[in-house]
């Protein structure tokens, strides 16, 4: 029965997975509205899914076979799994990506955590978000026990202790986390000699984030980026001591104070364009610049902010385009999300990150986005579609007391064709 069930949720999974590929969005989050887990969890339940018009009525056959199970159904058996891979024998990978399955195995299997008959059912992967917090799984491996027999949490102990990163540093499990995802999380640390208190994010070695800590420190030395202290690895993590900022993130700001006056945003928008222009110089397109990843040194006013997150960033090379489609939806430029259905033969270049400041700027003047969702209906393929048109105004009451010169420069920013879009040159004297 668990092996049946364990089938269909994989089965479950690839139609989120097929889902998110081709609408660049989650069939189950909802922007503006609130998407806590439990949310998430009554939308999969009882919502059924919205399925983009564009796609073909095989692709949405096959998207909703997948998402709209019955679990009643699932619990009985009585659902087939749509179809089924041919295998020649129990070694065979020939369903997977030679990409992957080519790669010499540098870090597997992962360390098995002492708990697994009981949560994780033999996984030998533990999210860093799960094993860095306060539960039963992070209470064996980080506390120290008693009993000194060799068994295997004690062993995991042992290696935590030998690790580099937890002999400079210590967290506090029971203080809430930074930030997380699928194989990182943000966590507060502190310095044992020193007590100095940094943020440090923890990677799990099944992801290689070398580009992202050597473009970060490729632009280290900017007021308005992320300062790097240092990076420690052991078998199971790789550690990025991060400053600490305590202010929070841009969006937090805009949704207490609704929005934000021109003076305040043009204040913020400087220092955001001096960073990337400064990124820009060396090479480096972040590609996910949004408010989620704008950080304020502290709570006041007048606070300094901080570009974070260089997971997405990508060192250009001169001439040469980019064609990964990387983005979180809203803030995504026109081009980029052409290279999802290929109709983007150009590729783009570093002005992508010029529209992200576009629609940061025109959410900062006017406190919503200028690609929202318009209703829970509102499909990712039709955000999409009106990103590619350009499709916004400053007819909302919020852009009445804006001046011509700050609309002059969203419109600009926010110009579908990158040729005429404003440059970074054009914008200091603006």
């Amino acid at each position: 029965m668990v092996m049946f069930c364990l089938q269909a949720v994989d089965w479950w999974s690839v139609g989120v997975l097929t889902y998110e590929l081709l609408t660049g969005a989650s069939p189950f989050t909802v922007e503006g509205e609130r998407n806590t887990q439990q949310e998430i969890s009554r939308r999969i339940l009882k919502a059924t899914p919205p399925i983009p018009e564009d796609l073909s009525p095989e692709v949405s056959d096959f998207i909703s076979r997948l998402l709209e199970i019955n679990w009643e159904d699932l619990a009985r058996k009585n659902i087939p799994s749509p179809f089924v891979p041919k295998i020649s024998n129990e070694l065979d990978v020939s369903n997977f990506s030679e990409e992957f399955t080519k790669m010499t195995p540098a870090d597997s299997p992962a360390i098995v955590p002492p708990n697994f008959d009981k949560v994780f059912k033999g996984y030998s992967y533990v999210s860093p978000s799960v094993l860095f917090s306060e539960n039963v799984v992070s209470s064996d491996l980080l506390r120290p026990d008693p009993d000194t027999r060799p068994n295997t949490a004690n062993l995991m102990t042992c290696k935590f202790k030998e690790s580099q990163f937890f002999q400079n540093y210590e967290i506090n499990l029971r203080e809430g986390i930074l930030g997380d995802g699928s194989f990182s999380v943000c966590r507060k640390c502190c310095n044992r000699k020193t007590g100095q208190e940094f943020a440090v994010k923890i990677v799990s070695r099944r992801i290689d984030c070398t580009r992202e800590i050597n473009l970060l420190r490729a632009c280290q030395g900017h007021p308005n980026i992320v300062n790097l202290h240092e990076v420690y690895y052991d078998e199971a993590h790789t550690y990025l001591v991060l400053e600490l900022l305590r202010g929070g993130e841009l969006l937090e700001r805009i949704r207490r104070k609704d929005r934000f006056t021109e003076n305040e945003a043009s204040q913020i928008m400087r220092k955001l364009i001096s960073a990337v222009s400064f990124m820009h110089s060396r090479g480096v397109v972040h590609r996910d610049l949004k408010p989620e990843n704008l950080l304020f040194v502290d709570d006041s006013e007048t606070s300094n902010i901080k570009i974070v997150d260089f997971g997405f960033a990508r060192l250009k090379q001169e001439k040469e385009p980019m064609h990964t489609p990387c983005f979180t939806l809203h803030y995504a430029a026109p081009e980029v999300l052409k290279q999802v259905a290929n109709e983007g033969a150009d590729g783009y270049d570093e002005n992508c990150d010029l529209w992200s400041l576009g629609v940061i700027l025109y959410t900062m003047l006017s406190g919503r986005a200028p690609f929202h969702a318009r209703s829970r209906d509102d499909s990712a393929a039709a955000v999409m579609a009106r990103i590619k048109g350009g499709e916004f105004n400053f007819n909302a009451d919020a852009w009445a007391h804006v001046s011509a010169q700050a609309k002059y420069v969203t419109k600009g920013l926010l110009t579908v064709d990158p040729k005429e879009r404003l440059r970074m040159i054009d914008l200091p004297s603006k």
